[in-house]
């Protein structure tokens, strides 16, 4: 964020397709999509965006540069907010990475382990009595 009402992006060489580029060069109007896929979110900002060489935007180069990342920036990309809509999450399906997973589902890890070992102790407990189940 550069302000409220502004965005800039560094964009890293890459595989040389240069499909934002090539777009902007038809029109200066974006959209983005930011995904929030765990929330089911989706916040679409519409934009006009300048585009800059590194050596042309100091300044901004400064700002979206990366320190521990190698990769060799080529442009800058500066979007101007013009507008914002948050869609209805009825189609975005929910992703999470394996760390959020081993979160959510540390109560139920918890809960299994306790039942298990209940279970092993009434085994015990029946066997210890005489009888005999599996």
């Amino acid at each position: 964020m550069i302000d409220d009402k502004t965005l800039a992006m560094a964009d890293f060489s890459g595989n040389r397709q240069y499909i934002t580029s090539g777009n902007l060069r038809g029109s200066d109007r974006a959209c983005l999509f930011l995904m929030d896929y765990p929330r089911r979110a989706r916040l679409k900002i519409y934009a006009t965006v300048e585009v800059f060489s590194p050596e042309a935007a100091p300044e901004l180069l400064a700002q979206v540069t990366l320190p521990d990342y190698r990769a060799r920036i080529e442009r800058v990309y500066l979007f101007h907010l013009m507008a914002f809509d948050w869609n209805c999450p009825q189609h975005i399906t929910p992703r999470y990475t394996t760390q959020q997973v081993v979160e959510y589902s540390q109560t139920l890890q918890t809960r299994i382990a306790e039942l298990e070992h209940e279970n092993q102790q009434l085994k015990e407990k029946l066997t210890s009595n005489g009888e005999h189940h599996d």
